[in-house]
């Protein structure tokens, strides 16, 4: 359900007045839905948050209000989603900006336009690590023609 105008009191009564399960967003949006006590109970099931950085904090804390249902998307419209991070990641590290989706290969080029050796400290991909504070520099997605 699409509105004119994003009021917090207003999209959590429809959220519990049509039982809405999914719920696409931006981090602002998120902050302002903190201003309001969720609906009880809470019908949402996912929540896929783009469109510009989601601080640690607020990831935190809107889990901690509406459950583990947050998404964080990372890409832009000419590569779609380069990165996704699930609740379970944003729990582990609220800053991160997740992991490639299924079939999709990601890089980090220096500035000679050669992959970045991948770091040996903590185990984790450099998506796992990666702040969500904006696009890292020399981002390449592989790209599946049909």
């Amino acid at each position: 359900m699409l509105q004119r105008r994003f009021e917090p009191a207003g999209c959590v009564a429809l959220l519990a007045q049509h039982g809405v399960r999914g719920l696409f967003a931006v981090p602002v949006m998120l902050q302002r839905l903190l201003e309001v006590p969720p609906p009880h109970p809470n019908p949402l099931r996912v929540v896929a948050v783009s469109g510009s950085a989601l601080p640690g904090g607020l990831a935190t804390r809107f889990m901690d209000g509406y459950g583990d249902v947050l998404y964080n998307l990372y890409g832009s419209t000419e590569v779609s989603w380069a990165s996704i991070a699930t609740p379970r990641d944003l729990r582990a590290a609220p800053q991160t900006a997740g992991r490639p989706p299924h079939g999709t290969r990601l890089a980090i080029l220096g500035p000679s336009g050669q992959p970045v050796p991948r770091a040996r400290s903590g185990g984790s991909s450099w998506a796992t690590r990666c702040s969500s504070r904006g696009t890292p520099r020399g981002v390449r997605r592989n790209r599946t023609t049909a």
